[in-house]
């Protein structure tokens, strides 16, 4: 399995949130690099739905953070189409999840 360096693909807020959960996790743990198993090939129906909405959840906020829908696949370990799909689907009330969590406000 190739595993690749959470700092070199994902946006530093998330990077952030990672670290914080697993702090809180275990309390020894100090700001390592995280590895994420790269999901290249494999197909994401057959993981179980918390693998499923890990993989979106990841998906969206990349793109939000401003990767590509390439990049943001490549990440998640699905298509583009898929990606696509839960952009239609969830995009808009994630984004304004985010914002929210992050204190972002719209200007304009």
């Amino acid at each position: 399995m190739k595993y690749l360096r959470g700092n070199d693909i994902l946006p530093p807020g998330l990077i952030e949130m990672v670290q914080v959960a697993l702090e809180n996790y275990d309390p020894d743990f100090s700001g390592a690099t995280v590895y994420i198993p790269s999901r290249q090939g494999s197909n994401i129906r057959s993981k179980p739905s918390d693998e499923r909405i890990q993989a979106r959840a990841l998906a969206i906020v990349a793109i939000h953070d401003g990767f590509t829908r390439q990049e943001a696949a490549s990440m998640a370990g699905v298509s583009t189409t898929t990606v696509a799909t839960w952009m239609q689907r969830f995009g808009p009330a994630v984004f304004e999840a985010i914002k929210e969590i992050r204190g972002e406000h719209h200007v304009g």
